[in-house]
């Protein structure tokens, strides 16, 4: 009969239990693998979720593989009890409907989980916000394969062999949308629309099961479709002043204009803030890294930044004759650039890209080398490594200098990645030099001058102009002591994340305090 097949039937004839028997047999690889792609998805995309409140640092990643992981895992404890006790596929594809339900509802509880948590902090915040998204989803989406298994007994009699084939799928489907989120969906259409399309694709063997043997049950497939249809049709989340937003390969960019100003934000903390219609830094390290690199060396002639935020940078070098070609690992942010920030991609030359790769691969020489790599709270690491300076080394005019934007503390023991940052630079480069920017204090921007050459700068007026009311702001001030406790920093350790969380926590709590939560939460 139905009880001891597995297959829940509507009749107890032969020939229908044949039919189902061979739709399940269809079905159970078909629905394994689209909930491991549904499993991955959620994932990867659980980043995206808590974003603006958390941004994507280290700390964020290890939060959602925690959740997932310790969600997984008591997905299959559970689904194997559940599994024995309900041995019908009525009750397998049930799970997948109130997993595919919990999907569609993540778009609407994104903000009020984020208001809720944001008092946790960084790292707990982060972690609760994972659970709060993810945990049961990925709890009901682990329950699917020892279920699948438990089904497939009632149909085979080469278990293992089968039981391998399904986890096998379960993998190959994760890996599918691992990819397609990762290198396609994220960057292509909202989050809304990922999550409403990921929850109709989890229904799809269900409702093919319903619909050939169990159409009593198709009314939560109805509810789920109704709900994925209404969060669909949500008006999206405005704010005043907020003129773009955009989901790219590495975070969440938002154009705002505000008070005269226009603000690229990613992942809601300020990447380049001008006077709005034109391209000039309202920020003072941007002006202080320019005028630093002239009064220390004004007759370089080639210049590569790595890290090209709103371009504002290259014109001001081109003040002093200098043509600057800029790499930039989002292509999203230099269309930004082009589009919003009065930044001429043609003039100045961009290769979208890895400036360690570029380094690497080019054969170029550069006069000034120019990192200034920074994406909120994120430290890119591969970029300030004894490996990194080396590359540099090779790419440097003889008489060349780098430049660096180091964010993080001045002093005390919270100044050591500053430190290790410079006795890294210090391996290739004997004389380097630290300056604090505007604002003056124990945080901020730091920019750093390494040289092969004892570094002098000349007097005289700035090759630039740049408004009245900065001119105090950009004064140059005296530079940092960087002596005390440091490490070389290297490919092989290099724990500038873990010694950087304050810094981060500082850093995301001055962007949440800025931005109203219509801003926070536009769309």
């Amino acid at each position: 009969g139905a009880r001891g097949s597995g297959v829940q039937m509507p009749g107890d004839s032969a020939a229908v239990a044949t039919n189902d028997e061979r739709l399940l047999r269809f079905l159970l690889p078909v629905s394994v693998f689209v909930s491991g792609a549904v499993v991955m998805v959620l994932e990867v995309l659980g980043t995206r979720l808590i974003a603006p409140v958390y941004g994507t640092s280290l700390h964020v990643w290890s939060a959602i593989i925690a959740v997932t992981l310790l969600s997984l895992s008591v997905g299959y404890w559970v689904g194997g009890r559940f599994a024995d006790r309900f041995p019908y596929a009525s009750a397998y594809f049930l799970v997948f409907e109130i997993a595919a339900l919990l999907i569609v509802l993540l778009p609407v509880v994104r903000e009020p989980v984020l208001i809720l948590t944001k008092p946790l902090g960084l790292r707990g915040g982060a972690l609760a916000s994972a659970v709060l998204f993810l945990g049961l989803p990925l709890t009901l989406l682990g329950m699917i394969s020892p279920h699948a298994v438990r089904l497939a007994a009632h149909l085979i009699t080469d278990l293992g062999r089968t039981t391998g084939q399904l986890y096998a799928l379960s993998t190959a489907g994760s890996l599918l949308g691992t990819l397609c989120t990762g290198f396609y969906l994220i960057p292509s259409f909202r989050l809304r629309t990922i999550f409403v399309g990921a929850a109709l694709v989890l229904i799809l063997p269900a409702v093919v099961w319903q619909l050939a043997s169990a159409r009593r049950h198709l009314a939560v497939a109805l509810l789920v479709a109704l709900a994925a249809g209404l969060v669909a049709a949500r008006p999206l989340r405005t704010a005043p002043g907020v003129k773009y937003v955009a989901d790219s390969h590495f975070a969440e960019l938002k154009v705002l204009d505000e008070g005269g100003a226009r603000t690229l934000l990613a992942n809601n903390t300020i990447q380049t803030q001008v006077i709005a219609g034109g391209n000039v830094a309202l920020a003072a390290y941007i002006p202080v890294m320019a005028e630093l690199a002239w009064r220390a060396k004004p007759d370089g002639k080639r210049a590569l930044l790595i890290g090209l935020g709103g371009g504002v940078l290259p014109p001001l070098f081109a003040s002093w004759g200098v043509r600057m070609h800029s790499v930039e690992v989002d292509r999203e942010v230099v269309d930004v650039a082009r589009d919003w920030f009065a930044f001429d991609p043609h003039r100045y030359g961009v290769t979208v890209g890895d400036g360690r790769q570029l380094l690497a691969s080019a054969g170029d020489t550069w006069d000034y080398v120019v990192l200034d790599a920074f994406a909120g709270e994120a430290v890119p690491i591969h970029l300030l490594t004894e490996e990194m300076v080396a590359l540099i080394d090779q790419r440097l005019a003889k008489q060349g200098l780098v430049v660096l934007n180091y964010l993080g503390y001045r002093e005390g023991e919270r100044a050591r990645p500053l430190r290790s940052v410079v006795r890294t630079l210090e391996t290739h480069f004997p004389h380097v030099t630290t300056f604090p920017s505007f604002p003056p204090g124990d945080y901020g921007n730091n920019i750093v001058l390494a040289s092969r050459e004892p570094i002098r700068l000349r007097r005289g007026p700035r090759p630039f102009p740049v408004p009245p009311w900065m001119e105090e702001q950009i004064a140059i001030a005296e530079p940092i002591d960087t002596s005390g406790a440091a490490i070389l920093l290297s490919d092989d350790y290099n724990p500038l994340d873990l010694w950087s969380v304050d810094a981060s926590e500082a850093w995301r709590r001055a962007a949440m305090e800025m931005w109203p939560r219509e801003v926070l939460f536009a769309e």
